[in-house]
């Protein structure tokens, strides 16, 4: 069953909400994970599966390796992070794309 936890800030609806803002909090054995691009609105890709536009927030198993890639933004470089969350966590991360170098 999801309850609901407090977290920093978080994007609704492109939207910024300040402390104390309400997300459902994960069930047992889950992490709840924000990833953030800059520049915004890169396409996040979870263990290959596009899951929508920075920033989005996820539901993911804890203590599992996952893979986290930002692609789709023109003139930067794909991306990617493997992150691990213990069970209950909140976490954000950002993942910066630098610009592509040279080529026409």
């Amino acid at each position: 069953m999801l309850g609901f936890g407090a977290v920093g800030c978080i994007i609704l609806g492109g939207a910024w909400l300040g402390l104390g803002a309400l997300l459902p909090s994960p069930e047992a054995g889950r992490a709840m994970l924000t990833i953030l691009s800059d520049p915004p609105r890169g396409i996040v890709r979870i263990d290959g599966v596009e899951r929508g536009y920075a920033p989005v927030t996820i539901e993911v198993k804890a203590g599992t390796l996952v893979q986290v890639s930002v692609v789709g933004i023109s003139g930067r470089q794909p991306r990617s992070e493997t992150v691990s969350l213990p069970a209950g966590e909140f976490r954000t991360i950002t993942l910066r794309l630098a610009p592509k170098l040279g080529g026409l």
